[in-house]
C-alpha cells in the first residue's frame, strides 16, 4: 500500500525528497517533502538558520528528537524518485 501511495505522490510531485525519522536505531515512519523545482541545499546556510533565534522553536523541536545539527537532519534524507526507481 505505501509503496503505490509513495508512487502516487511522485506522479504528482516528481522532484519530492523522502526523509525518514531512523534516529538512534528506533523509528520507521517516513516524511514526504513535496516541491515543484528541485532543491539545492546549503548545509552551511542551513546550520545558520538552525542557529538564528528566530528558528529557536524548530531547533528544539529537532534537539528533541535527536537531531543537534544540519548535518545530523541531511543524513535522515532516503532519496528522490529517481533514487527509488527498480
Amino acid at each position: 500500500m505505501a509503496k503505490s501511495e509513495i508512487a502516487t505522490f511522485f506522479d504528482v510531485f516528481p522532484n519530492a525528497t523522502v526523509w525518514s525519522n531512523y534516529v538512534n536505531g528506533d523509528g520507521y515512519d517516513f516524511v514526504l517533502l513535496g516541491q515543484r523545482d528541485p532543491t539545492l541545499i546549503n548545509v552551511d546556510e542551513l546550520q545558520d538558520r538552525l542557529n538564528r533565534p528566530d528558528h529557536s522553536a524548530v531547533a528544539d523541536s529537532l534537539r528533541q528528537v535527536g537531531i543537534r545539527t544540519a548535518v545530523e537532519l541531511l543524513a535522515t534524507y532516503a532519496g528522490r524518485a529517481s533514487d527509488l526507481q527498480p
